[in-house]
């Protein structure tokens, strides 16, 4: 399922990300130099571990990040219909809107900040939507 989102909390997210990656990256370098330099197994295992874990949280969010980063740059636009209101975890309001790609339709619920609720026609309105 892909989410329409607004430019803004595309970078908003990608500057997150960019911090989060920065502080687990350095966390990464500390942890393996610790590791490396300590003389007791345990420490050594315990901070291997540690250094796996953090491994484990930066894949998955460099994946993220790339996705988001395609989405800013992307300049593939369709024809998306809103059909209705729906409530998007964490945020509150939002719409529900569906599209179709290569003749596949997909569907989702997104907020719609900074836009005013009044100011976008639901159901039956027709937008374009970046994919």
């Amino acid at each position: 399922m892909l989410l329409l989102v607004t430019d803004q909390e595309l970078i908003a997210a990608q500057v997150v990300k960019s911090i989060l990656l920065l502080i687990i990256g350095v966390s990464l370098v500390y942890n393996i130099r610790l590791a490396l330099r300590s003389s007791q197994l345990r420490r050594r295992i315990l901070r291997m571990m540690l250094f796996i874990f953090l491994l484990a949280i930066a894949i998955p969010m460099v994946r993220w990040f790339q996705i988001d980063a395609a989405m800013l740059g992307s300049q593939n636009f369709v024809k998306g219909k809103t059909t209705g209101l729906c409530e998007v975890f964490g945020r509150g309001r939002g719409i529900s809107f569906e599209y179709e790609v290569a003749g596949r339709k997909h569907v989702g619920c997104s907020t719609f900040h900074p836009l005013e609720l009044n100011s976008i026609k639901v159901p039956d309105g027709y937008y374009l939507v970046r994919y």
